[in-house]
């Protein structure tokens, strides 16, 4: 024999209210503007419209191609040679610059001079000896296929002239 379950005429109201309520009365819509479909949605973008990366703001300025040594003036740099692997050199009326970063240089960067791995070298034989960086900035710049540097407050000292030396200069 089948049973068939009665139920009192307040459970039934309360049963059916709850559905009622629950299919029509408790919906809030939300707008998901428009469809996209089955696309897939990611956020990589567009390598078409990425502009270049910032460069970093050198903490001197100089014009390209010179070197200011402190208590001697300002030099231009003449067969400058750049290259991607972040080593860069210049001639000098009375030597050449060598800074050499020994790896792609990362333009949004600026690099401290270390004297081991990130270094500078100021090379006058016969004015001031061979002289390495203890200190300085630099901070790279890519322009048409072009990299360029900017040493801010080289640390430089002559054992030839007893004195210390602050160099700010542009290879480009």
């Amino acid at each position: 024999m089948m049973r068939i379950l009665r139920l009192s005429k307040i459970s039934t109201s309360i049963v059916i209210s709850f559905l009622i309520l629950s299919a029509i009365g408790c919906r809030k819509e939300v707008d998901r503007g428009p469809s996209l479909g089955n696309e897939l949605v990611t956020n990589t973008p567009n390598q078409n419209q990425n502009p270049a990366p910032i460069a970093a703001t050198p903490p001197c300025s100089i014009a390209n191609d010179q070197l200011y040594l402190s208590g001697v003036g300002t030099s231009s740099i003449t067969s400058p040679v750049c290259n991607s692997n972040g080593n860069f050199t210049g001639n000098l009326s009375y030597g050449t610059i060598s800074i050499s970063l020994g790896r792609t240089p990362d333009v949004t960067q600026t690099y401290t001079i270390d004297g081991m791995f990130i270094t500078a070298t100021l090379n006058s034989p016969s004015i001031y000896g061979n002289m390495s960086a203890s200190g300085g900035t630099l901070n790279f710049n890519y322009s048409n296929g072009q990299y360029s540097v900017t040493l801010c407050s080289g640390a430089f000292y002559s054992y030839v002239t007893g004195n210390a030396y602050t160099v700010n200069c542009n290879i480009k």
